[in-house]
């Protein structure tokens, strides 16, 4: 008996030496891919963000000059009423009433201006800027550098007036400048800007425009043979990808933000060409291992605690405490991801969902319209005259009524509906089961309910309003950015209307 008891005990002891081993390989197997798979999604996640923020900005560039070109016209077909409508004046006053004008402006460099007399080719006024050599000549130039223009004729004088490419870029420049420096990233995080000056790169290849983290070095000439501190060369390689493609990822070393520490950096980098301008944002690495060092220890911490119950219960309990262990570690690396996909899919300022959650919720809707013939509501909203709040009252405030109207149009929408913020002030609605006789009556509940909004700035109340419009797919649709034309026409018809409106385009 005393044999067999200590047989028993050698074989028990053996056993859970034997599984303890297992269970230590087996778990040091399953963090060893659990790591990487964590690593790879956070990395994938974080390629993800960079990229869409940075073709956010891009957007919001062209916004902007398509906004500025805007401007310009209505200022200069405002101009050119009040001209034509002088045609009793003498020459003589005429030209003295426009020079006049131009010259009293406050703004003097928004203006190019070109005034002849065609019968005796003699010119009458002409901004610093223009250099004259004839009149033909100086004519062709301004068609190409003047991206908005107006000619009047008075009599014998004959002039032409508008605004340059050159200065509705540098404007745009510094809007889109400004609203980068006052960006806000989690992690550190910042997005910059390099103009190239030379392709081929070398010496002074390109200036830096915009770098929240080293706001003296901007307008600092770089070169491509500039190295990191582990001996890289970021804006070769930098250089490189945009020639070949006009955007890439590298890694390289950088100083953090409001830190002296190094660290590893993924970078996003993508070209504007009409500014020749390298848009970039980038985030730091170092804090993937210790993501995954937290999860280890907790990992490691549930292995002892399952380690010594299944050695107490012996072999009957080791396979489920095996499966248990397995499933535990694929329900935590589920519910992480699913965590950071969250957090992509939401729009940071507004918690409105993402451009790219949008993206991928418009190209779902459109294949089960093809597939099943479900048609939900799509809507395009923007806010009316939003840039004017913005510029009277600031990008803050201006943040303050975006989330305002977000917070409206949720209050009155279902858990099932998406609202996305598209870029800017533009939003888009996605709305299943919404029959199209009803898309109006509930445009006409969002416009009422936003119209509803008195939000304090100071002294003063500011109450703003949107314009709708609204689409369905359609058979003959070709891929889903076609019914978001379509709203965006109705959408237009509605500022057209006066704003505050609603319209539909089938």
């Amino acid at each position: 008996m005393k044999y067999s008891y200590m047989l028993t005990l050698t074989i028990i002891a053996i056993a859970c030496f034997i599984i303890g081993c297992y269970f230590s390989y087996s778990h040091k197997k399953i963090s060893s891919i659990y790591n990487l798979q964590t690593e790879n999604t956070i990395i994938d996640l974080k390629k993800n963000f960079i990229k869409d923020t940075v073709n956010n900005i891009i957007i919001e560039i062209e916004s902007e000059r398509n906004s500025s070109i805007t401007h310009c016209n209505q200022v200069a077909d405002e101009k050119l009423f009040d001209f034509a409508s002088m045609s009793d004046l003498s020459e003589a006053e005429f030209v003295n009433l426009l020079v006049g004008d131009f010259k009293s402006y406050i703004a003097q460099n928004y203006w190019t201006v070109f005034l002849w007399n065609n019968k005796t080719h003699e010119v009458l006024y002409k901004t610093d800027d223009l250099e004259v050599k004839n009149i033909t000549s100086t004519l062709e130039i301004l068609k190409s550098e003047l991206l908005v223009h107006k000619t009047l004729t008075h009599g014998n004088l004959e002039v032409v007036f508008g605004v340059s490419k050159r200065y509705i870029n540098e404007t745009v420049k510094e809007i889109i400048a400004n609203n980068i420096r006052n960006s806000k990233f989690s992690d550190n995080s910042y997005i910059w800007v390099n103009e190239i000056l030379n392709y081929q790169g070398g010496v002074n290849f390109a200036i830096r425009r915009v770098h929240p983290n080293l706001p003296d070095t901007e307008g600092m000439y770089l070169s491509t043979d500039m190295k990191d501190i582990k001996g890289n060369l970021p804006y070769l390689k930098e250089l490189e990808g945009i020639n070949k493609d006009g955007e890439l990822y590298y890694n390289y070393y950088f100083k953090e933000l409001d830190s002296d520490k190094i660290s590893e950096k993924l970078a996003y980098s993508k070209l504007y060409k009409d500014f020749n301008w390298a848009i970039s944002m980038g985030v730091y690495l170092d804090d993937i291992k210790d993501y995954t060092d937290i999860t280890n220890k907790k990992s490691k911490t549930m292995l002892s605690n399952l380690s010594l119950m299944m050695i107490l219960t012996l072999l009957s309990l080791l396979l489920i405490s095996f499966s248990l262990l397995i499933s535990t570690e694929r329900f935590n690396y589920k519910h992480t991801k699913k965590q950071l996909e969250s957090e992509i899919n939401q729009d940071v300022l507004t918690k409105a969902y993402s451009r790219k959650f949008g993206t991928n919720e418009l190209m779902k809707c459109y294949k089960d319209f093809k597939m099943n013939n479900t048609n939900p509501g799509i809507m395009i909203l923007d806010i009316d005259k939003f840039k004017t709040i913005n510029d009277t009252y600031g990008h803050n405030i201006g943040d303050i009524v975006l989330k305002e109207v977000v917070k409206s149009v949720s209050q009155i929408t279902r858990d099932s509906d998406k609202l996305i913020r598209w870029g800017g002030d533009e939003f888009i609605g996605i709305f299943h089961g919404l029959r199209e006789e009803n898309a109006l009556i509930l445009g006409e509940k969002i416009l009422l309910e936003v119209g509803n909004l008195k939000i304090p700035v100071g002294d003063d109340i500011i109450s703003p309003s949107i314009s709708i419009g609204f689409s369905y797919f359609k058979k003959s649709d070709k891929e889903y950015t076609e019914v978001l034309k379509r709203a965006d026409d109705a959408l237009y018809s509605s500022k057209v209307q006066g704003r505050n409106k609603a319209n539909i385009i089938l």
